[in-house]
């Protein structure tokens, strides 16, 4: 997922990966809640919360690139 953010530099079409980064994202996080569940992660809450923000920021960039190819903002930390 990282390699895929990393490569919004300009290069490739932002939009394409944008979307890859959705449809990435959207395995990655099902598999991380079984992950970190079966580890006995201690706090669910902080795992949802930035899960949802990082999907809220795929959410906004995908709707701004389809409504007018303006590039992605970067991610909030």
């Amino acid at each position: 997922m990282l390699e895929l953010v990393n490569r919004l530099d300009g290069k490739e079409p932002a939009g394409r990966l944008v979307e890859k980064l959705a449809r990435y994202a959207e395995i990655q996080f099902q598999d991380a809640v079984v992950w970190l569940e079966a580890a006995g992660y201690p706090d669910p809450a902080q795992r949802e919360f930035r899960h949802r923000a990082f999907r809220a920021w795929l959410d906004h960039n995908l709707t701004a690139w389809r409504s007018g190819g303006k590039r992605p903002s970067r991610a909030a930390t």
